[in-house]
């Protein structure tokens, strides 16, 4: 299954379904609507706000998720992110693709041994990301994260601000709800 990530391609996609693992994608209503048959939805992966859980309650169907499948994949991710802005790679790469070998001498990079990342979000997939920063960079630590009091390997901070103010590089690794959306904005993180 799959031919788009639109509500629109999965709804006509669903069509004669019993299940779906889900990944990208919105299931909201119209999706839950387009296939009676439909039993359960699984989401690959931790967060499973891309799904009308209420909607899909309402026509009997199961939501499951995976909180732990893809940890590893995406803490990875994050440190690869985290290489490519401190060596400043994409731009780097451009220049000497296109003969600019000097390039090396006009945009600064940073070694990243000694700088803080601050981890907004201190569960499962933040700890790994601290975990292979600090371990494998040798950067230091710093965490937000309101329901956690204490982290090994992590300097936790008081304030979501705090931890902007300590950080060298931010790595957020919280979940989209009601309480975090709008949390980072332009303004906040730009400093």
């Amino acid at each position: 299954m799959g031919r788009g990530i639109s509500e629109e391609l999965i709804a006509e996609d669903v069509r004669g379904c019993s299940a779906i693992i889900a990944r990208l994608g919105a299931f909201g209503k119209r999706v839950i609507e387009a296939e009676p048959g439909l039993r359960v939805i699984a989401r690959h992966g931790a967060g499973y706000d891309n799904i009308d859980v209420e909607a899909a309650k309402q026509a009997g169907i199961w939501v499951t998720f995976d909180p732990v499948s893809n940890g590893n994949a995406v803490a990875e991710h994050c440190i690869a992110l985290l290489l490519a802005c401190g060596k400043n790679l994409p731009v780097m790469d451009r220049a000497v693709r296109s003969g600019n070998f000097a390039v090396r001498n006009q945009r600064p990079t940073m070694e990243l041994s000694g700088k803080v990342l601050g981890i907004a979000g201190f569960g499962r997939i933040g700890r790994l990301v601290a975990q292979k920063a600090g371990d494998g960079l040798g950067m230091e630590i710093a965490a937000y994260d309101p329901y956690v009091k204490e982290a090994k390997g992590a300097r936790m901070t008081e304030t979501l601000e705090e931890l902007l103010e300590v950080s060298d590089f931010v790595s957020i690794h919280m979940p989209s709800t009601e309480e975090t959306r709008g949390m980072f904005g332009w303004n906040s993180l730009k400093e």
